[in-house]
This record gives C-alpha cells, structure tokens and sequence, in this order.
C-alpha cells in the first residue's frame, strides 16, 4: 500500500508468480478493484504477466487479454494495460523495474 502526505491510501499492490492456481489473481483484482486507489501488480517475468492477463480476460475482469507485438516487451504490456482502464490494474511493472523506481 502506497499513502500521500495527508496519509490518504493512493496505492495498492500486487506480486504475481507463476502458479496453478488460476483463480488466484481473479481474487487479487477483486480486491484492488473494491478500494478507491491505483492498483499496480508486479512480475518476476514478461510470460508470468502474460498468463495472468489471459486468466483476468477469461475471468471477464479485464476487457482483452495482451498478445502478439503487444505481449513482445514488458514496457509494451504496460502500455497496454494502461490503456484498459481497469479498476483493478491501474499499470503493471517488472520486479526489477519496481525496485529500480522506488530503491534508486
């Protein structure tokens, strides 16, 4: 969770890893999507995001899963889920990038 200066929640955050259980990030959208802030999810890998688009589009959470040229790059997924507009996945970053951004 990420709050402003008055203390006021901004921010809330997922990490997703590869996993089985494909309801799992069905349950996490849900739960960022019911509180009045952002939502970021981070990844270990470009294919571990890709997966969980697919399970959330199948899930009818998000309007369209992210493939093809779109699914090429990290930043290019970003892009995209940007441009969806979903309440519970405001922008989506790399592991390393989230540490890179907030650790530097």
């Amino acid at each position: 969770a990420g709050f402003d200066a008055d203390g006021e929640l901004v921010w809330v955050g997922e990490a997703e890893l590869a996993s089985n259980n494909k309801h799992a990030p069905v349950d996490d959208y849900d739960k960022q999507s019911a509180v009045d802030a952002n939502a970021v999810w981070a990844f270990n890998r470009r294919e571990t995001a890709v997966e969980v688009l697919d399970c959330l589009a199948e899930a009818d959470r998000i309007e369209h899963s992210v493939g093809g040229r779109a699914a090429r790059r990290f930043s290019d997924i970003r892009e995209a889920v940007e441009s969806l507009n979903a309440e519970g996945m405001t922008t989506i970053r790399s592991f390393n990038k989230l540490d890179e951004e907030f650790n530097s």
